[in-house]
């Protein structure tokens, strides 16, 4: 019992702070160290930026597992434990009896598929099936809008100054609530099918767990093949017709415990080994079908992808504007995972999931739109949060003096040209004074724009009155260059 009590602790701390961290990070600065334990932004922290810590998570959650089995599955993965909620929410309503099923070998054709779109830098995979952004996405993008929305409706009938921005895509927004609803789905259905038969981090793990020191053991001498415990297994790998436990599966959830009333299933070291293990020699043997087929089937168009052999790579970077510390397109889609704790982050709503922007290879990443918001000058919200890497951690002096773009002035559709209206907004925001007063006829000014000062914070397009199009936009640098000298505020 004491395992189960404190694994239901344990997870219930971990989801409200994962739940909170989502929906308002950056807001509540300490939660921003509990994506750094998750495996996939850890594997992309340290092959696509070189970060050894990365590399250490990854040691620490293979080395945990090899003791204690996927018990990482059960407490800190905010995905699963979501699912366990709603499997939990749906028991109270109907009584659910589980059995044993055999696992499809699909399960390591998707793991392959996974390390290999990994490997290639195809985000497109590895961002739909990583269970840590897969939650932290649905959050940002429909739970953190809704939210605003309310505080907005509220702040209406108070203080119009304190409306909270609520940023949202309608493709991004759809395909995070239908994974949302697929996985909780499934929960109800099934249990932890999602995380036996489709996600790749617990397949991966599976395999480490198949040696794991500690283990759920059924003892062939108390067990008298009743199936209680295979009743209350969720992730349906208790096998009570062969008194056996398939570890590959089990997360460690301890709920089989207790509820033998011979005594018969226990945590703990094995009390002897098993002669012949047949749950590993199916796993080598599918594993090598699964690898021929994958590698045969997606290794070459993954290449076509990553070299831009196809129409599906966006050729113009300019218009991608992406969030300082990111360095650029080349290095966020590398390093990405489009978990939206960015979005979540930022005080003013201009960081905004894209749908295909960055092509049809990486959908869902970070943008900037400036006709929502700019980027507040002494901001680093978005890059403390990032549990990847993906944009690195800035100190204000550092984000003050990184250049992401720079302003273009479009003088013909400019108000002060058109209308012959006196403006001149864009010139008395910016905070970098990169942009001049050139007299344009007796008492009109338009903007003289210096690009070798200019930051890109997207200040001077956002204030702009011209429409439809803003006569100043910022554009996008490939890779965000430094300024200087450094600018004395």
């Amino acid at each position: 019992m004491i395992f189960r009590v404190l694994r239901i602790v344990i997870a219930s701390i971990v989801f409200i702070g994962f739940a909170v961290f989502a929906a308002a990070a950056g807001h509540v600065v300490f939660l921003s160290m509990l994506p750094v334990f998750e495996a996939v932004p850890a594997a992309l922290r340290f092959a696509a930026t070189g970060a050894v810590e990365g590399l250490i998570i990854l040691i620490v959650i293979t080395a945990v597992t090899l003791v204690f089995g996927r018990i990482y599955c059960s407490v800190l993965c905010p995905f699963g434990i979501l699912m366990d909620i709603a499997r939990f929410i749906a028991r109270r309503f109907r009584k659910q009896r589980y059995r044993f099923h055999r696992i499809s070998p699909v399960r390591y054709v998707i793991a392959i598929i996974y390390a290999l779109a990994f490997a290639g830098g195809l985000s497109a995979v590895v961002t739909l099936l990583d269970p840590f952004s897969v939650f932290t996405r649905t959050t940002a993008i429909t739970v953190q809008p809704a939210l605003a929305m309310t505080h907005n409706a509220l702040a209406s009938h108070i203080d119009r100054n304190i409306i909270a921005p609520h940023p949202s895509a309608l493709i991004a927004a759809l395909a995070a609530g239908l994974v949302l609803v697929a996985g909780i789905v499934l929960a109800v259905w099934r249990g932890r099918l999602y995380c036996s038969l489709i996600c790749p981090v617990g397949t991966l793990l599976g395999v480490v767990s198949r040696i794991s020191l500690f283990r759920i053991i059924v003892d062939e001498h108390k067990c008298n093949s009743c199936g209680i415990c295979a009743s209350r297994c969720k992730a349906e790998c208790i096998d009570a017709k062969q008194k056996n436990v398939d570890r590959s599966r089990c997360v460690a959830c301890f709920d089989c415990l207790d509820v033998c009333p011979d005594g018969g299933v226990s945590y703990g070291l094995p009390r002897r080994k098993n002669i012949v293990d047949n749950g590993r020699r199916e796993f080598l043997v599918n594993a090598g079908k699964a690898a021929a087929v994958a590698a045969a089937g997606f290794a070459i168009p993954a290449r076509m992808l990553l070299d831009g052999k196809t129409p599906l790579v966006p050729a113009d970077d300019r218009t991608l504007i992406t969030p300082p510390g990111s360095g650029g397109v080349k290095r966020l889609t590398d390093a990405c995972t489009a978990c939206h704790s960015c979005i979540a982050a930022c005080p003013t709503g201009v960081i905004v999931p894209s749908a295909f922007e960055y092509g049809i290879t990486y959908p869902f990443l970070p943008r900037l739109d400036f006709t929502r918001a700019a980027c507040s000058f002494t901001c680093t919200q978005c890059t403390t949060v990032c549990p990847s890497n993906a944009l690195r951690a800035l100190t204000p002096a550092e984000k003050q003096h990184t250049r992401i773009g720079y302003a273009r002035f479009e003088r013909s559709i400019c108000i002060v040209v058109k209308d012959e209206s006196p403006c001149m907004h864009c010139a008395d925001v910016c905070p970098v004074q990169a942009i001049e007063k050139a007299e344009y006829k007796e008492g009109l000014d338009i903007p003289l724009v210096n690009t070798a000062i200019c930051i890109g914070c997207g200040e001077c397009e956002y204030v702009c009155p011209a429409r439809p199009a803003r006569a100043i936009h910022v554009v996008a640098y490939a890779q965000h260059l430094q300024k200087h000298p450094m600018i004395n505020m």
